[in-house]
């Protein structure tokens, strides 16, 4: 007995069977996932609780290499700077009004949310950017007032 290639490999390229083929579905490439609440929220959270081990573990450790003349002091705080500044671009847009940011913000570990929100309005009060302090310090409420109501 022979074995027909084709005909073992038609089996798999048969599209019969397959419930979505008539459907225009690009489910995969019409997702844009760093504009979602939850990533937002994430890269956010992310952002601020590494940002110490970041900027000393690497960029210190960078610039003591490349040259001793760098103040190491104003790097940090370069550093610091930047990631704060980063991680605000990406909790700028929450809305605690829309169901989506407060659906993603429950979904968070809430301690280390609540963490990361403390540091950064603790960072920009250092450099009394008051409305930032108050945007971060709403979400802050918020969760709190979720958790306390949860108890």
């Amino acid at each position: 007995m022979i074995m027909d290639v084709n005909k073992i490999f038609g089996l798999f390229n048969d599209d019969s069977d397959d419930p979505l083929k008539d459907h225009n579905l690009k489910v995969i490439d019409d997702l844009n996932i760093q504009e979602t609440p939850i990533y937002k929220i994430g890269m956010f959270e992310k952002m601020i609780l590494n940002i110490k081990s970041s900027v000393h573990n690497h960029i210190l450790d960078f610039f003591k290499k490349a040259n001793e003349e760098f103040d190491l002091g104003e790097i940090e705080e370069t550093g610091e700077y930047i990631a704060y500044y980063r991680a605000w671009e990406y909790i700028k847009d929450c809305n605690i009004e829309e169901d989506i940011w407060k659906e993603s913000l429950f979904l968070r570990d809430k301690k280390y949310l609540i963490t990361a929100l403390k540091f950064a309005i603790d960072y920009f009060e250092e450099y009394e950017d008051y409305e930032r302090c108050g945007f971060l310090f709403s979400i802050q409420t918020f969760l709190e007032s979720s958790l306390a109501s949860k108890s």
